[in-house]
C-alpha cells in the first residue's frame, strides 16, 4: 500500500492532501491508512509535508525545489480555503433557515392558542348575553369579557399574519405553495382546527 501511494504521488508530481489521495486511488488504500502512510513517507524523506494551519499538503520529494511545485502547492491551499469558506456559508444558510422555521412554528402555536382563547371567550360572552335576557347580570363583567375577546382576537389575527407571512417568504425562496408548506411542516390552519375568526373581528 505504501508503494501505491508513493508511486501515485511521484507520477502526479503535484501537491495533495490525504483525502485527495484516497479519493484518487478509488479506495485501493483504506482511508484510515492513507494519512499514516503519507506521514511515514515524509519521515523517510520520500514526501515533503507543508502545513497551513490545520491543512496538511504533501508533495513528492524533489531533487531540487521548483517554482511550479510551489505555485501548485499555493493553488491547492487556496482551493482548500475557498472550499472551506463555501461549506461554512452553506452551514450558515442552513442555520438561518432552521431559525426561520423555528420562528414560524412558534407563531403558528401562538396563533392556535389565541384562536382557542377566542373560542372560549366567545362562548362565555354568548352565555352571559343569553343570561342577561333572563336575569340581572353584572354589566361590568360582560364588558370585561367582550374586551378580553377583542384583545384575544387581535392577538389571533396578528399571530396568524406573522405565520402566513413567514410561510410565504419561505415559499418564495424554495418555490413552494402555502398549502404545500403547511402540509410539509405540520402547520394547522384555522379551518383544520375548526376555528374561524368571528366576522366582527376579521
Amino acid at each position: 500500500m505504501e508503494t501505491k501511494v508513493l508511486e501515485y504521488m511521484r507520477q502526479q508530481n503535484r501537491p495533495f492532501n490525504a483525502q485527495n489521495v484516497f479519493d484518487n486511488l478509488h479506495g485501493a488504500v483504506p482511508k484510515g491508512s492513507v494519512q499514516t502512510i503519507m506521514d511515514a513517507l515524509c519521515a523517510a524523506g520520500k514526501l515533503v509535508l507543508k502545513e497551513y494551519g490545520k491543512i496538511k499538503v504533501y508533495l513528492a520529494a524533489q531533487t531540487a525545489p521548483t517554482a511550479d511545485g510551489d505555485e501548485e502547492l499555493a493553488a491547492t491551499v487556496q482551493q482548500a480555503a475557498a472550499q472551506k469558506k463555501d461549506i461554512q456559508g452553506q452551514v450558515d444558510d442552513v442555520r438561518k433557515s432552521l431559525s426561520q422555521l423555528e420562528s414560524k412554528h412558534a407563531a403558528a402555536r401562538e396563533a392556535k392558542a389565541a384562536a382557542e382563547e377566542v373560542a372560549k371567550l366567545e362562548s362565555k360572552a354568548a352565555a352571559l348575553r343569553a343570561a342577561s335576557g333572563e336575569e340581572a347580570v353584572d354589566e361590568r363583567e360582560v364588558v370585561a369579557v367582550e374586551e378580553a375577546l377583542k384583545k384575544a382576537a387581535g392577538t389571533w389575527r396578528k399571530r396568524k399574519r406573522l405565520c402566513v407571512d413567514a410561510l410565504k417568504t419561505l415559499g418564495e425562496g424554495i418555490g413552494a405553495k402555502l398549502q404545500q408548506l403547511c402540509e410539509r411542516y405540520g402547520v394547522d390552519t384555522d379551518e383544520d382546527c375548526g376555528h374561524v375568526m368571528p366576522k366582527e373581528f376579521s
